[in-house]
This record gives C-alpha cells, sequence and structure tokens, in this order.
C-alpha cells in the first residue's frame, strides 16, 4: 500500500517534498500554519544543487525567468571602501546562485502539476504512534491517521516539539534585520556587503526590488528603524541611500541569527525536514538549497517502499544526508566571526587576510558544497 504522508510545513522544504513525491504518484496531505502566504521573507539564493531540485521538477525555466545571477559578489569595509571582488559569473559559468524573493518561490514550488492543495491555518497539536501507524491531532479539533508524518515547519517546529521536546538554540549573538528597497541605480547582477567593526550590510538584486540586511550585536540593538539607520550611518558609502531608505519603509524584519542542530531527525514514523532539524545560518546563502536536496532525498526513499516499510525509508534518507547537512553547516557557521569582527585590529586582520586569499581557494569552497 502506498505510504499515506502528512507534510506539516507549507514553506521551501514542504512544497519540495510534496512535488517530488507528486512527481513519483503519491499525494500527501500538506498543512500550513500560517492562514495566507502574502509576501512573507526576504531574498533566498539557490546554488545549483537547489536549481537541480527544481529542474528535475520541470520548473527550471519559470525559476530563470523569475530570478537574477550573482554574477558579482563584491565585500568592502566600513565606509564602501571595496575589499575582495569575486568574479563568480567567470568561475562558475552557469553554476552561479540565482536570487529571487521567498514568495515567488513558494508560489512557483507550491505550481507544481498544477498546485498542490495545502490546507492552510492548520497545524498539528499531538501525535501518537505506534509500529504501524501515526495519529495526528490538529489545532481545528480534527484528527488523522498516516504512516509517515514528516515536520518541514521550520526552526519552530511544532512537530519537533511534540517528538523531542524543547530544543536549545545555538545563538551567534547578532541580530538580522531585512528590508526592501527600489532597484534603481543599482547592478542587476552583483551582490554587495559591506563589513564593518561589529555591524553589517548587504543588498541583494531581485527583478524588482532590491533586499537590504544589517546585523549587529543582540545585545543593546536597536528598538526602531530610526535607531537601526544610525547605527548604520557611514558604513555603505555611496550606497547609504538604502540604509536612509529605513525613513520610509513600512515593514523591517527583525530576528535573532540563531541556528539548530538536533541530533535525531528521526523519531519512528515522524522525521524531520529542512530547519525543524538542522536550521542553517543566512551567512552563506545555502539554506534553502539544502532543504530542497534534502526534500528531493526524502521523496526518493519514501517513494521506493509501501506503508510497513516506511520507517526503512526514513532511516535511509537519515543516513544519506546526515554526514553532508552537518558538514555544510559548519561552514555556513565560521563565516559569522569572519564577518563581525568587534574590534578595529580584528576587522583589519580580517580584511587583510581577505585580500590575500586566493580567489580560487573562495570559489572551491563554495562550489565543493554542490553535489
Amino acid at each position: 500500500m502506498t505510504p499515506r504522508i502528512l507534510v506539516v510545513g507549507g514553506g521551501i522544504a514542504g512544497l519540495t517534498l510534496a512535488a517530488a513525491l507528486r512527481r513519483n504518484g503519491i499525494e500527501p496531505t500538506v498543512v500550513e500554519r500560517v492562514a495566507r502566504y502574502g509576501d512573507v521573507g526576504y531574498v533566498i539564493t539557490l546554488w545549483p544543487m537547489g536549481r537541480a531540485v527544481v529542474r528535475h521538477l520541470d520548473l527550471g525555466d519559470r525559476f530563470d525567468a523569475l530570478t537574477v545571477p550573482i554574477n558579482t559578489y563584491a565585500t568592502h569595509v566600513d565606509g564602501g571602501k571595496p575589499l575582495r571582488t569575486f568574479d563568480f559569473g567567470g568561475r562558475l559559468g552557469d553554476g552561479v546562485p540565482r536570487a529571487l524573493r521567498r514568495a515567488e518561490l513558494i508560489e512557483l514550488l507550491g505550481s507544481y502539476g498544477g498546485g498542490t492543495p495545502v490546507r492552510m491555518a492548520r497545524t498539528v497539536t499531538g501525535l501518537e504512534q505506534d509500529e504501524r501507524i501515526v495519529l495526528a491531532r490538529f489545532d481545528d479539533g480534527t484528527t488523522g491517521e498516516f504512516d509517515v508524518v514528516v515536520g518541514a515547519d521550520g526552526i519552530d517546529s511544532a512537530v519537533r516539539g511534540l517528538v523531542a521536546g524543547p530544543v536549545r538554540m545555538r545563538r551567534s549573538g547578532l541580530r538580522l534585520w531585512t528590508w526592501w528597497t527600489p532597484g534603481h541605480a543599482v547592478a542587476a547582477d552583483e551582490s554587495h556587503e559591506f563589513w564593518g567593526v561589529g555591524r553589517y550590510f548587504g543588498y541583494n538584486p531581485t527583478t524588482g526590488s532590491v533586499g537590504c540586511a544589517a546585523a549587529l550585536p543582540a545585545a543593546g540593538a536597536p528598538a526602531t528603524p530610526a535607531r537601526l539607520r544610525d547605527r548604520l550611518a557611514g558604513v555603505a558609502g555611496p550606497m547609504e541611500w538604502m540604509i536612509d531608505a529605513l525613513d520610509a519603509v513600512d515593514r523591517v524584519g527583525c530576528f535573532d541569527l540563531d541556528d539548530l542542530r538536533l541530533p535525531r531527525w528521526r523519531f519512528g514514523r515522524v522525521v524531520l525536514l529542512g530547519d525543524a532539524g538542522a536550521a542553517f545560518l543566512p551567512t552563506a546563502g545555502v539554506g534553502a538549497s539544502m532543504a530542497m536536496e534534502s526534500a528531493l532525498v526524502l521523496a526518493e526513499e519514501l517513494s521506493k517502499v509501501d506503508a510497513a516499510q516506511a520507517p526503512e525509508a526514513l532511516r535511509r534518507y537519515v543516513q544519506r544526508r546526515r554526514a553532508r547537512v552537518d558538514a555544510v553547516q559548519n561552514r555556513s557557521r565560521w563565516l559569522i566571526p569572519v564577518m563581525q569582527r568587534r574590534t578595529r585590529f580584528g576587522s583589519a586582520l580580517r580584511n587583510a587576510m581577505l585580500r590575500a586569499l586566493p580567489q580560487r581557494m573562495v570559489i572551491s569552497e563554495i562550489t565543493r558544497w554542490n553535489p
């Protein structure tokens, strides 16, 4: 019998899994706790592993039309003076990352096969399982029996809480703010970062607006956009207008830069996917690509078995993905202390090391993340 699969979370990981399962002839049940998606989230960049998943789902042409290539990645010191520029386009060719809004990627993934049905404004409140089934209780009072439950509901996963209990996040001590500015006077294929002393600003283009991000120590962080603007004053030199735009921005996202590494992803017939089990810091820009790659592997394993063998499929999924996910997460972690030096001496030392590092070494470190 084909496994009955519940996917909790209709974000990037959950919708990728649902599309991949449907491609293999399995129709999952997908629930999402928000009532509507709206224009949620920030810029997403997909590296070749993420783009390979999009192509596998026959969504490659539409993805390319929605995205811009990041051919150039440039770093700057505090004040805007150039530090180091990396030629992704010249080195990686078609393997450059491509950027789009998170909402656009969710809409694209959800459109697979005429559209994946998602039950909005619903999540799980209880899970009971034996060796045969999982009984899921939903927040609207209904229940359902499934052969597999996948927690793809993000870093604050309700599924993880039900099977693993409270977990401790790994704190970076930094807070990130995000906002959008118009795309005029910005090169459409370049991403720029400004590494100050204890402060950071960066921007990424999309086909429309430009996504801006800033990071500061969480302790004593500014409480308003105006105070954030003041703390960032001068960091971006000629691109300061993007920071000044905070005066007129309607919505500024804000969250602490934390990540998560759970010792276990599988709990009987319940398994965790994406940020629910392994949340990435946004520093390396690979979290979405890794979640999509994991979703494809999970779908592949589940498509090989019947309901009775589902736990074995989950075991193989963890076995195939664990070492790779941990390794890439480690590489995303080391970028935090590199980018956020909090003394002038530390910043000067970092800048000197970056200038001396051969470009091929930096780019090869990125490309070896690819499958």
